[in-house]
């Protein structure tokens, strides 16, 4: 009599455990993540590229989660695919392990999950497709010195499932004693075409630049080339671009005689390198490079190196390094020449979107 309860009881544990093994939730009014640990995520897919997901979960906000981490990935509305020598399709979306079942209105499509370019929510709404970042950082200091610092950075984005655009701000300002120190603005714009998984287009990109200290009343630089990514692993991306360019330089100031502006072909190269050092902190390393006139300052860079340590939920804490060089610059008005190098150290409050 014992046994014959002891079997029953092994027999309801084994076919409960089953049953919870294999419990689904379904996708009817949200997006679904699973991750290979077992633990499923509702909420919102936004998009993946270079091997990282981006959901936007009900309970925990803004998550970026491992290719190789995601078992099981439902949308419960249509989602965008681009897939390497197929090209886009769109419908509901089931991926489970290595397969992709892909659901359309006339159509059911099964397919190998390697062969993903990228994906993104190709819901009703415009917003879909856009993620951003906006930080600020302020310091004001008052008696023997009265100083005010700010510094303003924006990213945005908005991606779909074969072209991405990317445009970007950087803005610093510094008043010591009613006397202006700092005023330089960055502003630059791109739009990529994923041709493979690794490969993409830029077909234009275009920036604007100003630096009264540098000599610089604007600078407008526009061009087009091809990137490549170089590394892609679930923590770890490395992207390099190159191509030629056009660039028109308005100095704020120069001596008597001399044209006040230049123009001159451009060749640029950059390289965004991004590390997840642990879940909470970044790593990113961010280098582009022009290749110009001796005018023009023949070889212009603009560094920049950031840990951003996630706080709560959207909020990060961003520590910036920035360094911009000019190898020749052009000489003022009174024929000194500004300095050759700038640093710059960024400390602010960031809110991802």
């Amino acid at each position: 009599m014992f046994k014959w309860i002891l079997l029953n009881l092994l027999s309801i544990t084994l076919v409960a455990s089953q049953s919870w093994k294999e419990a689904v939730p379904s996708a009817d009014k949200f997006d679904w993540v699973q991750t290979t640990s077992g633990e499923w995520l509702k909420g919102e897919i936004k998009g993946m590229y270079e091997r990282e997901l981006e959901f936007d979960s009900d309970e925990f906000g803004i998550q970026f989660i491992d290719w190789d981490d995601v078992k099981q990935l439902m949308s419960h509305s249509i989602t965008s695919l681009n897939i390497e020598n197929v090209g886009t399709l769109s419908g509901r979306l089931h991926i489970h392990d290595d397969i992709i079942v892909l659901t359309t209105p006339t159509k059911t499509h099964e397919i190998q999950r390697n062969q993903i370019i990228s994906l993104t929510n190709g819901g009703d709404t415009e917003s879909s497709y856009w993620s951003g970042k906006l930080s600020f950082g302020l310091t004001l200091d008052s008696g023997n010195t009265d100083r005010t610092e700010y510094t303003t950075k924006f990213n945005t984005k908005r991606q779909t499932s074969s072209t991405r655009f990317q445009a970007n701000y950087i803005g610093n300002y510094t008043k010591t004693n009613d006397v202006e120190t700092e005023n330089n603005h960055r502003v630059n714009a791109s739009i990529d075409i994923f041709q493979t998984r690794r490969f993409f287009w830029r077909p234009a990109f275009v920036e604007f630049f100003k630096d009264v200290f540098q000599n610089i009343a604007s600078k407008y630089s526009y061009g087009a080339g091809a990137g490549y990514d170089i590394y892609a692993s679930p923590r770890t991306n490395w992207t390099v671009f190159a191509g030629p360019a056009y660039q028109k330089t308005n100095f704020e100031t120069v001596p008597d005689g001399d044209d006040d502006s230049e123009t001159t072909p451009a060749f640029l190269i950059t390289s965004d390198y991004d590390i997840e050092l642990t879940k909470s902190i970044d790593l990113i390393i961010k280098y582009q490079a022009y290749l110009v006139n001796k005018r023009s300052g023949t070889y212009v860079q603009h560094a920049l190196t950031s840990l951003e340590t996630e706080l709560i939920k959207d909020f990060d804490l961003d520590v910036t390094w920035i360094w911009d060089r000019i190898q020749d610059p052009t000489q003022n008005a009174d024929g000194s020449l500004p300095d050759r190098d700038d640093f710059k150290t960024i400390i602010s409050i960031a809110y991802s979107f």
